[in-house]
């Protein structure tokens, strides 16, 4: 694979070593598919500690400590999970959850609350707040196979019109990854018509994260092409993509997540019920947009670390 680069003879074009790199993001997949099926199988064994009884509005692992929103996380970015296909998601999310919440099978045994908790898994990730279809490269359990190869791209570069380049692909699938995993319910008109794809912040979103990180981008690659020469410059220029990518996600993701804090967001009890009908938080949208914002950066960083 080669891309298009400038160098004083005009423009060339850079090959990326695409043998190196196949490999790696295929070591990366396969180890944290294992991963992923080594913690839940040891949470498994733990006995009711590890399978809590299930509960379609609950979670498996307690969100109110680290080792449990990291066993959350982990288990949600499982690139298996994307072999599944619409129609058996779409089994499991319905006939799975509502045979238990008509509650006509009893929930009893480890391996029966395992089976319930990873159908609950398997559809939540494919599937929003909205029960829609996620497409497979939106999803968090395919940032490895989709966005792997874009970040492995964008650190391989060293030269400023692809470093632009890549920064731009990467933007635009951050901008599809929010806009369909948010709360649709938020980006309803008072009709309840959810509005387009175009006249809602997903444009914006696109044009402000892309422009900030090209932004960055250009302006790094300006400053050391201009302080620094030969390789010291090249390899310099490869540590660009890290702070444009990760000024530019956040602010991605908080302008895509921003009409939630305008009209507020459903308050919901632990049982998922709407404890105020017909009336929407904005203090709780703040909380939940303004805490996603801050993490994306540390995401962003794990990610440039793994590759």
């Amino acid at each position: 694979m080669a891309i298009l680069a400038a160098s004083s003879n005009g423009l060339e074009f850079q090959a990326i070593p695409m043998g190196e790199s196949s490999l790696a993001l295929a070591a990366s997949i396969v180890l944290v598919s294992g991963a992923t099926d080594a913690v839940e199988r040891l949470t498994s064994s733990l006995g009711n500690g590890g399978i809590p009884t299930y509960n379609i509005h609950g979670e498996r692992y307690d969100q109110s400590t680290f080792i449990g929103r990291y066993c959350k996380m982990l288990l949600a970015c499982d690139p298996r999970l994307l072999l599944y296909t619409e129609e058996e998601v779409h089994k499991l999310a319905y006939e799975e959850y509502k045979r238990v919440q008509a509650k006509s099978i009893t929930i009893s045994g480890t391996e029966t609350n395992r089976i319930l908790w990873e159908a609950k898994r398997i559809a939540d990730s494919a599937l929003n707040s909205e029960q829609e279809w996620i497409p497979r490269p939106f999803r968090m359990s395919g940032y490895l196979p989709f966005n792997g190869p874009i970040c492995i791209a964008m650190i391989s570069v060293s030269s400023t019109l692809p470093l632009l380049f890549w920064s731009w692909i990467n933007q635009s699938q951050n901008a599809l990854v929010n806009y369909f995993n948010g709360n649709k319910a938020a980006s309803s008109d008072a009709k309840g018509e959810e509005t387009t794809f175009v006249d809602n912040t997903l444009l914006k979103s696109y044009a402000l994260a892309v422009t900030s990180a090209l932004i960055v981008a250009l302006g790094l690659a300006t400053y050391v092409q201009a302080n620094y020469t030969g390789e010291e410059a090249t390899g310099l220029l490869r540590f660009i993509s890290f702070p444009s990518a990760v000024i530019a996600s956040s602010l991605n993701c908080y302008i895509v997540r921003s009409p939630e804090i305008d009209k507020g967001v459903p308050l919901l009890n632990k049982q998922m019920e709407n404890v105020l009908p017909g009336e929407t938080s904005i203090v709780a949208a703040k909380r939940g947009v303004y805490s996603t914002t801050a993490s994306r950066g540390e995401l962003i960083q794990r990610e440039s670390q793994t590759y």
